[in-house]
């Protein structure tokens, strides 16, 4: 399980590359009040890519010395994995690229969200050879990316139903999976 540490800590130096440890570890978004309240907004106010980085880290540190296969990576650490693969290996286009990392600086969950879903449909077209291009965003509404056929012109419009305020319960587990399965499909 070593090549999962390897994987992680390539993903660690991507980002930290990308954001710089500066940014990355900013103690500012650790500073705990004295009442929850404000311990709350400080943790609101981190944006997401620091938190998962941090978790990342903490995981690479914590399973450094295992020797066996019991190595402990929490979900936000494989969702951090997940997105700075995609990232370092998706082949993004420049401009592209540039909007989500602005985004991910974002403390704006909904940015983060809308971010991800973006990549994920990026990278879904990419790998199915489909010509994909994200469409720069103006000031008028205009859909997120176009894809180019022989014989048409597709447009597609992300829209992130999830946010990290929604919790999981297996009624909505259940909904999403069959509003979803026939599209995954």
């Amino acid at each position: 399980m070593k090549k999962d540490l390897d994987i992680l800590s390539e993903c660690l130096k991507f980002i930290e590359n990308k954001f710089g440890l500066e940014y990355l570890e900013n103690s500012e978004y650790e500073v705990i009040g004295k009442n929850g309240k404000q311990s709350e907004r400080i943790k609101a106010k981190t944006p997401k890519i620091i938190s998962l980085y941090k978790s990342g880290k903490k995981d690479l540190i914590n399973n450094s010395n295992v020797t066996d296969n019991n190595i402990k990576i929490s979900e936000k650490t494989i969702e951090f994995v997940q997105l700075i693969s995609s990232l370092n290996y998706g082949e993004i286009e420049q401009d592209f690229f540039d909007d989500i990392y602005l985004k991910l600086k974002s403390s704006e969950p909904k940015d983060y969200f809308g971010i991800k879903c973006e990549l994920s449909v990026y990278q879904r077209y990419k790998m199915s050879g489909l010509p994909i291009k994200k469409i720069p965003e103006i000031t008028t509404s205009t859909p997120d990316f176009e894809i180019k056929t022989e014989n048409e012109v597709i447009y597609i419009e992300c829209k992130s139903i999830l946010s990290e305020s929604i919790k999981l319960t297996p009624r909505l587990s259940s909904f999403l999976e069959n509003l979803l399965g026939p599209i995954a499909s």
